[in-house]
């Protein structure tokens, strides 16, 4: 019957014991050395399979190649292309991994994973979500996929840029009023929301910018009428935009 294998965060667990450890290693020579695959397989508590590291790489069936130790998730198994066996150590995240004989022969420390590539002059294959024929690495569920933007037609883009220009047109003719710099903060956000064509994100802005507005023109002494006449203009264009935004 197959052992029950070990969850990652279960896995680092076990083999970060062994960095400290003194007891005697469970394999022939009572140490470490050069079992790097017996070492990954049993943080897993996984039965033995292959006979060498390369070899368990080249039957694993989920295979992710890196060429850098930074992308290797954690709590994996992760593969070097080194000598006739090849090289296995479990990664512990942040591009290190638990690994024997690189610092001390026969021991298990903790070493970067680049430090590993570098000093045995090895290749970085890779790692696996699975090891020996077992899944060591649970299936994720897949990510939400995001919302398609629902870009602008170019016939609401031209009413867009015109409905922008008489809104620039009144931030001048309202320019010192005590609001302003907020709205001039607002107008910023509308031509970015413009700039990127989005519909939705200009309409939000575009109803918030428009009500900001309408209190200003309420509350402002004097300019009225220069501000009136823009307006009667801004809401003809609004009213247009709004039949092309999105319900």
């Amino acid at each position: 019957m197959a052992r029950m294998p070990r969850t990652a965060a279960d896995a680092i667990d076990w083999g970060t014991a062994w960095v400290k450890s003194t007891r005697r290693a469970p394999t022939t020579s009572g140490d470490w050395l050069a079992w790097c695959l017996v070492f990954v397989r049993s943080c897993f508590n996984v039965d033995a399979h292959y006979r060498s590291a390369i070899e368990a790489w080249r039957g694993a069936q989920r295979r992710h190649p890196v060429s850098r130790g930074s992308h290797v998730p954690k709590g994996v198994p992760v593969f070097w292309s080194t000598g006739t066996w090849g090289h296995v150590a479990l990664s512990i995240g942040g591009g290190y991994c638990l690994s024997n004989d690189i610092l001390r022969p026969g021991k298990i420390d903790v070493v970067k994973i680049d430090t590993i590539t570098r000093r045995w002059g090895a290749k970085l294959l890779g790692w696996t979500e699975d090891l020996n024929g077992v899944t060591v690495v649970p299936p994720r569920a897949n990510p939400a996929q995001p919302k398609p933007v629902q870009r602008v037609s170019p016939t609401l883009r031209r009413l867009m840029n015109q409905e922008l220009d008489l809104i620039e047109k009144l931030e001048k003719l309202e320019r010192g009023t005590p609001e302003f710099e907020h709205r001039e903060l607002q107008l910023a956000r509308v031509y970015q929301a413009a700039r990127t064509f989005d519909a939705a994100a200009f309409a939000a802005l575009r109803r918030e910018y428009v009500a900001t507005k309408k209190k200003i023109e309420r509350e402002t002494p004097g300019k009225r009428l220069a501000i009136e006449r823009e307006r009667r203009k801004t809401t003809r264009l609004d009213m247009a935009v709004r039949r092309g935004l999105p319900a």
